[in-house]
């Protein structure tokens, strides 16, 4: 997290941002937002969902690492074994109770999510959300959020978010003009994505296929990996070639794309996964496979994880 605040100052040129090292912003306790909400950390993964205060009643879903859920009221359960703690949450719609040793709430989560850096806003609607210099709408508007911007929460001050945006400062937006989402950091992204495109080595090739476990081409097989990650990309390699931006073979980063070809002309795709390797549906003889990533020399690489 970034170590320093910034001042809006009145200049002769208009207004502009002055940083001042050292400094950084702290939750404030006088929140309740953490409170109202409860989350399950990355180690947990995941959490079932009861449809009643019960361990031994039906288990109805899960929270999963990523999910908010709304925490409703406390329930007491006792039992032979004595006392037990639970908490009826809600999610869109969705309700249900889970112990409450078994999550996140209060200043545990507040703690978590804001010492991983996990948690994200952005604006609820079309309309922009103003950002204040201050936790005061009555204050200086330094910037409006976006509902396709998504900023670090540093800390959660009364009603306020305090967020990282444009220009790497922080500002202060009202509680209830954001959309609060958990996001993980792109090396742990990075990470995930490798770990997932391993899986399905051994399986085979398939001209056009976009089937990870039937078959797939190599830029199908780039596709449906990403796509996981919530990353559109066109079934072509040619065209997957265009995308993100372009980097160096000296700054390749496990979830590059790296494109091979002819000439200029490219006509393969492959996942860079680190220690100079890459998993690509490689040929309906070999299927999917991890090779050397300079075993051709590539045309160009195109980093879409930032």
């Amino acid at each position: 997290m970034k170590k320093h605040i910034y001042i809006l100052a009145a200049a002769a040129c208009g207004l502009c941002l002055m940083m001042v090292p050292g400094r950084k912003v702290i939750a404030a306790s006088d929140s309740t937002y953490f409170e109202t909400i409860v989350v399950v950390d990355e180690e947990t993964e995941s959490v079932s969902l009861y449809s009643e205060a019960d361990a031994t009643g039906k288990v109805i879903g899960k929270i999963s690492f990523g999910e908010i859920w709304n925490l409703q009221r406390e329930v007491k359960v006792t039992n032979s074994e004595g006392s037990e703690l639970w908490y009826h949450v809600e999610r869109e719609g969705e309700e249900a109770c889970v112990p409450a040793e078994s999550v996140l709430t209060g200043s545990e989560a507040e703690e978590y999510l804001l010492t991983e850096e996990l948690l994200y806003a952005a604006a609820q609607d079309e309309e922009p959300a103003a950002v204040y210099l201050e936790a005061d709408d009555s204050g200086v508007i330094v910037y409006q959020l976006q509902e396709a911007d998504s900023c670090l929460v540093t800390a959660v001050v009364g009603e306020y978010a305090a967020i990282e945006v444009e220009n790497d400062f922080t500002g202060y937006v009202r509680l209830d003009d954001l959309t609060l989402t958990l996001e993980k950091p792109v090396v742990r992204t990075r990470e995930e994505l490798v770990a997932t495109a391993l899986q399905y080595v051994g399986n085979p090739y398939v001209w056009g296929g976009t089937s990870l476990t039937e078959g797939v081409d190599c830029s199908g097989f780039t596709m449906k990996i990403y796509e996981k990650f919530g990353i559109s990309l066109p079934h072509s390699s040619s065209a997957q070639s265009r995308m993100g931006r372009k980097v160096s073979s000296a700054d390749l980063e496990p979830g590059d794309l790296i494109f091979y070809g002819s000439g200029n002309t490219v006509n393969h795709v492959a996942i860079y996964i680190g220690d100079g390797k890459i998993v690509h549906a490689a040929s309906a003889k070999s299927g999917i496979r991890v090779s050397s990533w300079n075993y051709k020399k590539p045309i160009t690489i195109r980093r879409l994880l930032e």
